[in-house]
Formats: C-alpha cells, sequence, structure tokens
C-alpha cells in the first residue's frame, strides 16, 4: 500500500513534517499524533485502482487509527468528527483475570457496554476479538462459545486441526527428544531422525493449521531443526507439556482443577440459577427456611432462603429494609435502628411466607435469623441486634459476627462448636462466632452448583413488564453484591476474600458487598437450625443441652429453648 506507506516513510521519525506534506502537490493531511494517527489523503493516479476515478482519494485516506487500554475512558471516542467504524480488540484479558469470576464479568461489560456504543446512534460498528482461550471459564471462551455468543460467530483457530492416528509414534518421538536433550543432544537429532524414519505413519491423519509453520534454520549438522509443522507442534509439546500446548495453540485449555479458583458472573447468577418460582413461593419440598440480615446504618439487607432436604436452597426474597436514619449522626441513631430492627422482626412473624389467604397456620416463619451484630457506633451503649434478639428469647433469632482468621473452639458449659461456627454464651447473650471465608465460599459455590444438588443456590424468577420481558436489575444489583470479592492468595500463600480488584491483601473497597453477607448468614442458619450438607461424625456436645436433629421444625437452642415458638 504506498500511498499510505510511502508519505509515513517520508516523515523520517518527524511527526511535525506530516502539517505540510504534499502528494502530487496536493496536501495529505497526515497527523502522527501521541495516540492517534490520521492515514495520507493522496489523489489515486491514471490506471492506479481500477475501482476508483483518477483524481479520486485512495481508500484508506484520512482513515483514523486510535488505541485504548479496555480500562481506559472509551465512551465517545471521537477523533474530529469520526467515530469508529472498527473495534479490535487484541487479548483484552491476562492469565489472573482468565482466572478471576470477577474481572471476566467487568470485561465483558466493557465489551458489551462500552466498545458496543462507540459507533454512534444509528450506526452499525464491527468488533472483531483477536485472544487466546487461557481457561475454560475466561472471557475468551464464553465469546467462542456460539450457544452464549451467537451474534460474535467465534471460530476457534487450532494448530492440530486432526491429530495423527498413531499416538505411539508421537509419544516414541517426544521421548526421544526429550531423551536427547538429556544426555546433551540440545537439537535432538536422534529424535530428528527418528521422525524422518517414520514420518508417513506419524502424519497419516493429521492436518495443521498451518503446514508451512515450522523452523526450517540449520542445526549443527546441517539438516533442518524441523520439518513439518506436525514436527514443531511435537516439540512443543515436548519443551513445554501438553497443557501449556492445549490452550496457547490449540485455544482448548484443560477443565480447571485448582479448587481454590472461583469462576462466577454476574450474569451466571442472575440468568442461569433459576428456582422456577416468582418471590416469596415458598417451594413444596421445603422443610427449613433460614434468614441472614446485614445491618448497617442506613437499613438491613435481608435474604431468605428456603431448604429442601437434600440442602438445595431456593432464595425465595432479597431485599432492603430501610431505617429512618437519613440525614442524622450515627451517635444519634441508636434508638432509632433498634426500632427499625423491632418493626422488621415483627413484620416477620406476623406476615408469613407462603400464607394462603391470611390464614394462621398456612404460612412459614423462619426457623431461624442470624443478624450481623459486628456494627454499632463507638458512642452506642447495647448493640441493638443483641437486645432485639434477648427481647425474643433467642427464639428464631441470633447475633452472628463473621471472623478472618477464625478458629474453632472447644466444647465447654458455654461454648457448642459446629461446622464453621461457635456458639458462644456470655452476659446473657448467645452468639453465633462464624467462620466468614467458610461461609462465603458456600455462596460462590452454591450458585456454581447445578440447582437441585446438595448446597446448591438459586433465584427466584424476576418479574415482568408489560411486555413480557425479565425486569432482571434487582438481580444483577444482587449478583453484584455476591461478587464483590474474590477469593485471593495472598503473599503468605494462604487464601482471604478481598474486594474485587484489589491487590493481596488490600481489603478496602467501596463496593457493596451486604447481599454476600446475608445470603452466608442465612447459609450458616441451615447449619445451626440442624440442616448439614455433609453430617459430621459426632453432632454437637450436650453441653448445653442440644436435641440432635430431626424432621421437626421446632429445633432448641443451646439453652434448651426453641429456636421458633411452637405453632
Amino acid at each position: 500500500m504506498p500511498e499510505i506507506c510511502d508519505p509515513i516513510l517520508a516523515l523520517d521519525g518527524t511527526a511535525q513534517r506530516g502539517a505540510t506534506q504534499t502528494a502530487n502537490g496536493k496536501r495529505t493531511f497526515l497527523k502522527w499524533a501521541q495516540d492517534y494517527i490520521v492515514l495520507p489523503t493522496v489523489r489515486v493516479p491514471d490506471h492506479w485502482d481500477q475501482r476508483l476515478r483518477p483524481g479520486q482519494p485512495s481508500l484508506g485516506s484520512g482513515a483514523v487509527i486510535t488505541t485504548r487500554g479496555l480500562d481506559s475512558a472509551i465512551r465517545g471516542v471521537l477523533v474530529g468528527t469520526k467515530r469508529p467504524d472498527l473495534v479490535i480488540i487484541d487479548d483484552p484479558e491476562t492469565r489472573d483475570s482468565a482466572r478471576s469470576g470477577v474481572q471476566t464479568d467487568l470485561r465483558a461489560r466493557t465489551i458489551e457496554a462500552n466498545l458496543a456504543g462507540l459507533g454512534g446512534p444509528g450506526k452499525r460498528l464491527a468488533r472483531v476479538m483477536l485472544t487466546t482461550t487461557m481457561s475454560s471459564y475466561s472471557l475468551s471462551a464464553t465469546y467462542i462459545d456460539r450457544a452464549r455468543k451467537p451474534s460474535w460467530k467465534g471460530r476457534r483457530m487450532q494448530f492440530i486441526v486432526a491429530w495423527p492416528d498413531r499416538k505411539d509414534l508421537s509419544d516414541r518421538y517426544i521421548e526421544a527428544r526429550q531423551t536427547n536433550q538429556n544426555t546433551g543432544d540440545d537439537t535432538a537429532r536422534g529424535a530428528n531422525r527418528f521422525y524422518l524414519d517414520h514420518r508417513a505413519e506419524m502424519d497419516a491423519g493429521a492436518v495443521t493449521g498451518n503446514p508451512s509453520r515450522y523452523i526450517t534454520d540449520p542445526a549443527p549438522d546441517g539438516t533442518p531443526l524441523e520439518n513439518s509443522s506436525l514436527q514443531h507442534a511435537y516439540n512443543i509439546i515436548a519443551d513445554r507439556g501438553l497443557e501449556h500446548f492445549r490452550t496457547e495453540y490449540q485455544n482448548d485449555p484443560p477443565a480447571e482443577v485448582d479448587a481454590q479458583q472461583l469462576y462466577l458472573t454476574t450474569y451466571h447468577i442472575r440468568a442461569n440459577c433459576r428456582t422456577g418460582h416468582e418471590r416469596g413461593v415458598v417451594p413444596d419440598d421445603t422443610i427449613a427456611l433460614t434468614c441472614g440480615a446485614d445491618v448497617n446504618l442506613n437499613g438491613l439487607h435481608v435474604v431468605t432462603i428456603a431448604w429442601s432436604d437434600a440442602a438445595a436452597g431456593s432464595i425465595i426474597d432479597f431485599s432492603f429494609v430501610p431505617f429512618a436514619t437519613e440525614g442524622r449522626p450515627a451517635a444519634a441513631c441508636e434508638k432509632i435502628v433498634l426500632d427499625g430492627l423491632q418493626t422488621w422482626w415483627d413484620g416477620i412473624r406476623t406476615h408469613p411466607w407462603g400464607q394462603m389467604d391470611d390464614r394462621e397456620g398456612t404460612g412459614w416463619v423462619p426457623d431461624l435469623t442470624l443478624i450481623d451484630s459486628g456494627w454499632k457506633d463507638k458512642q452506642w451503649g447495647t448493640e441493638p441486634v443483641y437486645i432485639l434478639a434477648a427481647q425474643a428469647g433467642f427464639r428464631g433469632i441470633l447475633p452472628c459476627k463473621g471472623r478472618s482468621p477464625w478458629q474453632q473452639r472447644n466444647a465447654s458449659q458455654t461454648v457448642v462448636p459446629l461446622p464453621e461456627c461457635n456458639l458462644s454464651y456470655a452476659n446473657g447473650i448467645w452468639l453465633a462466632d462464624l467462620d466468614a471465608d467458610a461461609w462465603k465460599l458456600k455462596v460462590h459455590h452454591g450458585f456454581l452448583q447445578p440447582f437441585g444438588t446438595v448446597g446448591s443456590l438459586a433465584l427466584f424468577t424476576p418479574p415482568r413488564d408489560e411486555a413480557g420481558r425479565e425486569k432482571w436489575q434487582r438481580h444483577q444489583n444482587y449478583a453484584g453484591h455476591i461478587l464483590s470479592e474474590e477469593w485471593q492468595k495472598q503473599p503468605n500463600g494462604t487464601y482471604r476474600w478481598v474486594p474485587e480488584g484489589s491487590r493481596p491483601g488490600h481489603l478496602r473497597s467501596q463496593k457493596a458487598n451486604h447481599y454476600l453477607d446475608a445470603t452466608a448468614y442465612a447459609i450458616a442458619a441451615r447449619t445451626i437450625w440442624g440442616l448439614w450438607t455433609i453430617r459430621p461424625k459426632q453432632g454437637p456436645p450436650t453441653k448445653p443441652a442440644r436435641k440432635p436433629p430431626s424432621q421437626s421444625r421446632d429445633r432448641e437452642t443451646p439453652s434448651g429453648s426453641p429456636w421458633i415458638q411452637t405453632r
């Protein structure tokens, strides 16, 4: 393309020359700026391009090329009066982001929300993505899958399109190459001779995407280092491993086996994790109903879950209950917060879930509710959650507190150890001391399981508008809370929950995580109530006295009184 390349070469590294540059007596208007290039405008001479009349600008004249990072200011990109016609997305993820559900979801939102609108109103925009599928849960895997992204027309380009028939010979070649290199033959001439001797058999049935892709440089003995693209593939496998070859050259990474990594997106939670029931409907197979509530100055985030006997959780509602604290200093809101908690708790007991025709005994009152007691203003007296639970006699309600790190305590007259929980009694208050890491992991794992299996979680179906479209915005907000933190490796080799996008060990974030905490508390309440996904070998200690789990809905607290009043 001399009409583009020659004017650029004529700048000779001095971008300022573009302002006065001419071609055939006409200005080229070439501009080479820091973050964009305006290609030269060159008039077509006679018989140069039969598609254009002499004197017309060449096809690339005035085209603008600009670059942006995926996390930079992308919306409204404009150079002069021109908006993009084509967006080329090159490797939009890193190895770390490919293993993070939160970062994968964030990048997908940027591509669909920010990049898709660059063409402007009523304009078509072409988008092309060049990427390597580094993880089966990565952004690339999503966009290459036509079932999930049909409009993108994904194609998986592979080095080996069809594998050879004789796998035994390729295995012998790989072994011979590694043996040669271990004994000082760095270019593996012995393995090369084996390939040449058996080439017809080793190549049989094989098809490579680019037959010319191999190294033809000479080895020390004068023979070519490689003789075919298939041999080049074998060498990569021998030197770097099959997993690397599958990931980097086949776009077919092996299934993830690292149990410490979670791959979850807000789209998966709101779109795929469905119970099939509308909001507030208690499924017929429910044997327990639990609540988790996270408290702050403004109100209460509440999640209510109905459990089957297989410990599959149907989230029948999540909601925010506001307190009348707006515009007031926290120090003056102690009574207001307590009144808000009492009003909410009275409503739970007087308006059961799934009640039919207001008939008593037909609805479900939560069997156990855990309320976060980890927050209060320093000028307050007793934590309002403690007062509320004490007023209820700890019947159906327990204060809780999540800790990280957490330690299991030994059984005593005032401590009942349970899975990932210590029930402790002090100063007339029962408290559920929770392993925050473990219960948050159960939230993420629950949404990753097929609904109906042990420990799985799913949401009620969103309502629809008059046109029949789902109004899933609240579900998206809930899912954002769930993915506000990541299970991330720390510098000391341990794992810990940290906010989305933070560096290891950095815990401060403005991301709301209240529904994540409330969902974790509701799952913990299920275990305390007596429904385990895996039953412990030994039940809770007999002191304080506690009946073993049964199918009865009326369970007892560690002090011997029922969690809920007998109905």
